[in-house]
């Protein structure tokens, strides 16, 4: 397990932009090559602890037996269906294959999720000066750069739009060691390793703002010839809200009283109070937060 996260981190960039064929066929051999290795070395032991042979002994005895061209083809064919269908599902939307098999929200249900709306900042002068062709570009490497950030911190990426993503957590998991709050932060610690690659490629480093709030959403799959499960409710609205309120209010991360009373005794942030505000398109007034990391000698507001 150590060695097949140890390929992925060490080659991700290269990874992120491969063609469906080419991931499938450098993944399949490379994690044959690890779980072979693995099966050799652990082989190889035994037939030291339990017949005595030396450790080349151990190692001929093992590679010359006919088992051992067997094992090697069933792993890489099993390595390429696993794949394939690991491939296949990261079209959809985290978990959404499973929950299709298991007929999950067929019938519309209720549940309680968090949402956090993360739109790029000067993205109209961006796209202006870099073009379209270059924007996409842009946005491929800068989406590639924060996904694993979003997978650390268990977040389910609910859609792309254009320029924004927006992801989502139940409160179990977004709650669990911060996730949700801290997904922000871990994905400005992405970007900012890659400053240098961005401005020297673009011209630009990607800046973003985020608004987040949490309660309760329906959930159900729609469409016909292509299906999505569609999340529905006023919490999607005020996370966009919010979001949008942060140009105004001079913030980079804004988030609601409700999910900040998840968090009574932050880690290593620090919420603030802003100001009560009646967000576009509502009547009544949201509290809202910046979140921040915390620096020594700070308290939690």
């Amino acid at each position: 397990m150590f060695s097949a996260a140890l390929f992925e981190i060490t080659f991700r960039r290269i990874l992120s932009k491969g063609t469906f064929l080419f991931l499938l066929m450098v993944r399949s051999f490379f994690y044959t090559v690890i779980i072979t290795f693995w099966m050799i070395i652990i082989n190889t032991i035994w037939l030291y602890i339990s017949r005595g042979f030396s450790f080349r002994e151990g190692l001929y005895d093992y590679i010359t037996d006919a088992s051992y061209l067997q094992n090697l083809s069933f792993i890489f064919v099993m390595m390429i269906v696993v794949l394939t269908i690991n491939q296949v599902n990261s079209l959809n939307k985290k978990g959404a294959l499973r929950n299709f098999l298991l007929g999950r929200y067929n019938v519309p249900k209720e549940v309680d999720r968090i949402f956090c709306f993360v739109d790029l900042k000067n993205s109209t002068g961006i796209a202006e000066h870099l073009g379209h062709l270059r924007y996409a570009a842009f946005l491929k490497d800068y989406y590639a750069d924060v996904s694993q950030a979003i997978e650390r911190s268990q977040g389910e990426v609910y859609q792309y739009i254009g320029d924004e993503v927006v992801i989502s957590w139940s409160y179990a998991t977004g709650t669990a060691n911060q996730n949700c709050m801290q997904c922000f932060f871990r994905m400005k610690k992405e970007i900012e390793k890659r400053k240098e690659y961005f401005e020297s490629v673009y011209g630009f480093f990607p800046q973003f703002r985020a608004g987040m709030h949490g309660g309760r959403v329906t959930v159900t799959w729609v469409g016909g010839n292509r299906k999505e499960i569609m999340y529905l409710g006023d919490v999607l609205n005020t996370a966009k809200r919010l979001q949008e309120s942060c140009k105004l209010l001079g913030e980079e991360f804004l988030v609601s009283k409700q999910v900040e009373s998840l968090f009574p005794e932050p880690l290593d942030i620090q919420t603030r109070f802003v100001e009560e505000k009646t967000l576009r398109g509502k009547q009544e007034t949201i509290a809202c937060f910046a979140v921040e990391k915390k620096h020594a000698g700070t308290t939690v507001a």
